[in-house]
């Protein structure tokens, strides 16, 4: 039935139900001041009491009996718009037990439905991810984005006038998961085991330092090094998990693998006043990330329009100073979903 696809409306049934006995229970002119909705509603059940709350002031059973409400209980006025729950006088204590049965019954039939939900919520969830997994490890296309980004960032640096190198100090400034390491294969694990991603299985993977430079980054990195150029490395991963980073950037030979080019998140996510540390003291000539994030504050937490925009606003700026690297995975684009 479609209603079963809402538990909040069985939980409901289930509270109106308990009302109703509660209410039976007491004595023959127990007043109520609760009042619902004037929707006509009625029960039906083979031999047992035909309930009907509306508008008039009467209680109908299978047998026709007309028991009146006490004065207290009546509606102000007949165009009222609520009514009261409760009849005033006693029933029959075989009806009492069987609406309790019904509310336990709907009780449970709510809770069975909100669990399978999650299961299948979380299954989809997971589901939803294998493709985008599948791009990064098996595209061909892939690989060729990512070359393509940092075939246009050694350019950028190779078109570097020498009178640069000579008035500044120069940087720049890379986030790591997905711009120059691999992280594919944890959320490919994830998949496999029907899990979700959580801050303890990510810890996990990166104790591991198994990530995999994302194709062309190392050569790019090595280049720009060659050239005198520091590289900054400002992620949001835990200052926890510097040292198993610098372990992992090591075994691939990668540049300024150490705890003072990383700057990693402390307390709040955005990246903006780490950018302004390098800032204050080099000249940065590229940004390079997976998430717009990754290049200025003005994306953060944004609308999918006003991500468009802003991004439009910015068209002279990609290829040139911020160069975008593919991530279909995850990303602040599934925020603002």
């Amino acid at each position: 039935m479609p209603f079963l696809r809402y538990p909040s409306i069985l939980l409901l049934l289930a509270s109106i139900i308990k009302n109703t006995t509660t209410a039976h229970s007491k004595s023959e002119h127990y007043s109520s001041k609760k009042q619902i909705s004037t929707y006509n509603t009625a029960f039906n059940k083979h031999n047992f009491n035909k309930m009907y709350i509306h508008p008039s002031p009467q209680f109908h059973t299978q047998s026709n009996r007309h028991h009146q409400f006490s004065p207290n209980c009546k509606p102000k006025n007949n165009t009222q718009s609520l009514l009261l729950l409760q009849p005033c006088h006693n029933i029959d204590p075989q009806f009492i037990q069987y609406i309790t049965m019904l509310r336990n019954l709907l009780t449970a039939i709510a809770i069975s439905v909100s669990l399978t939900s999650i299961a299948q919520h979380d299954h989809i969830h997971i589901n939803l991810k294998e493709n985008p997994v599948l791009f990064h490890q098996t595209a061909a296309e892939y690989r060729a984005l990512c070359y393509q980004a940092f075939n246009l960032a050694t350019l950028r640096v190779k078109e570097l006038p020498k009178k640069e190198f000579k008035k500044n100090k120069l940087a720049i400034i890379t986030d790591i998961d997905e711009t120059i390491l691999d992280n594919s294969y944890s959320e490919a694990q994830l998949i496999k085991e029907s899990r979700r991603y959580s801050s303890e299985a990510w810890m996990e993977w990166t104790e591991k330092a198994a990530a995999t430079p994302v194709p062309g980054a190392q050569d790019f990195l090595k280049f720009a090094a060659s050239r005198g150029i520091e590289i900054f490395y400002i992620s949001n991963r835990s200052t926890e998990e510097i040292n198993s980073t610098i372990t992992n950037l090591s075994k691939y030979d990668l540049p300024f693998a150490d705890s003072a080019h990383m700057l990693f998140k402390t307390t709040e996510d955005s990246k903006k006043s780490r950018r302004e540390q390098v800032t204050s003291e080099y000249k940065v000539i590229l940004l390079l990330g997976d998430n717009l994030n990754d290049f200025s504050e003005i994306f953060e937490k944004g609308s999918i329009e006003t991500r468009f925009a802003k991004t439009d606003a910015a068209k002279d700026d990609w290829g040139k100073k911020f160069i975008v690297l593919p991530n279909c995975i995850y990303g602040e684009w599934e925020n603002a979903i």
